[in-house]
């Protein structure tokens, strides 16, 4: 199947009011960038359908493809405070995405903050 026609039968869900996470996500990770994928996140909230690990990494990943790295470090911390914890896949784009530019210091903020939240202090 296209993706507009993935759309339309989204687009079907919503109006029949069905759509569901699995159904969200689909759809985000199939947005044209991140501005849509977020945007459809959102919609998503307001619409009370829970949003996933799998919803919260979708929408890193979109935001790290197209180079926007606070914004991704910044839903990393909003996923955080929702109660959601990351999974091996949440952390993977954004790490390596700033391991290859070299913003190391970055990197351990990151998954410092990630320790922080599961109750883990340093020293």
């Amino acid at each position: 199947r296209s993706p507009q026609e993935g759309m339309r039968m989204f687009e079907e869900l919503l109006r029949n009011g069905t759509a569901d996470a699995f159904a969200y996500n689909v759809a985000i990770e199939h947005s044209q960038g991140a501005e849509a994928a977020l945007l459809l996140f959102e919609h998503m909230r307001e619409q009370g359908v829970p949003q996933t690990v799998v919803t919260w990494n979708i929408v890193i990943k979109a935001l790290v493809n197209e180079g926007r790295f606070e914004e991704a470090r910044a839903t990393v911390a909003a996923m955080l405070a929702r109660g959601v914890q990351p999974c091996k896949r949440t952390l993977r784009p954004l790490l390596g995405a700033l391991k290859r530019l070299g913003r190391r210091t970055e990197m351990a903020e990151v998954k410092l903050m990630v320790l922080e939240a599961r109750g883990v202090r340093g020293r």
